[in-house]
């Protein structure tokens, strides 16, 4: 009997939990070269471009520099799900830090994740009247939007349909030109292309209940 093949990433992506990215463990300020996911299953390498070309770590919950990312935030849209996030990722303005107080560039800028592998990417969550454009290694591009100040949105790729973002190696976050904020960046590790398709191992009795059955139905066909 030839092995039965089934695809590793259907049975990942049923059973298997996101990891999520997230800025709670850096200080406020401070800039973030490294994020890794809480369950420490995804790494990345930060970088950023516009501002001052650093990412930084922004408090909602002390946003001296932006009222717009002061926390509270309600859905975009509505009046409804108040969020607190705490620390959320910035592009920080191209000024000092002489009080040690992060402020995000009115310019926007763009920050980019290089992953220590391949990643699929899930969602995020958008902050203050801002558009993001999302560009991936592999030429997925998707525009994201925020169209309300102060205000934030959650965004999924796994929901309706393929997920443009399959075994991505680099996501870039285009704020094109304004202040903005991300946060709570949702993954799953992306099986290996070999792995895809890998047969799977035939039960050790699935023969001999076949034989079983075979012989069941010559004896039905003999004792006609």
């Amino acid at each position: 009997m030839k092995p039965v093949l089934l695809s590793l990433a259907l049975l990942a992506a049923s059973g298997a939990q996101a990891s999520i990215i997230t800025f709670e463990d850096v200080a406020s300020g401070a800039v973030v070269t490294r994020a890794v996911s809480t369950d420490g299953l995804i790494g990345a390498s930060v970088s950023a471009s516009g501002g001052d070309g650093t990412a930084r770590a922004f408090d909602t919950n002390d946003a001296v520099y932006e009222a717009d990312l002061t926390a509270p935030f309600l859905k975009d849209g509505t009046t409804k799900g108040a969020r607190s996030p705490g620390n959320v990722l910035v592009v920080q303005e191209d000024k000092a830090l002489a009080d040690g107080l992060p402020d995000p560039s009115s310019a926007g800028g763009a920050i980019t994740f290089l992953f220590d592998a391949a990643v699929s990417f899930l969602g995020f969550e958008l902050f203050d009247d801002v558009k993001v454009t999302i560009t991936a290694d592999t030429g997925a591009s998707l525009n994201r939007t925020v169209r309300q100040n102060g205000k934030y949105k959650k965004f999924r790729f796994d929901k309706n349909g393929a997920n443009p973002f399959e075994r991505v190696q680099s996501l870039t976050f285009d704020f094109n030109g304004g202040s903005g904020a991300i946060d709570r960046l949702r993954f799953a590790q992306a099986p290996r292309v070999e792995d895809d398709l890998q047969p799977v191992p035939v039960p050790a009795g699935l023969p001999l209940l076949l034989a079983g059955l075979a012989g069941l139905a010559l004896l039905r066909r003999w004792g006609r």
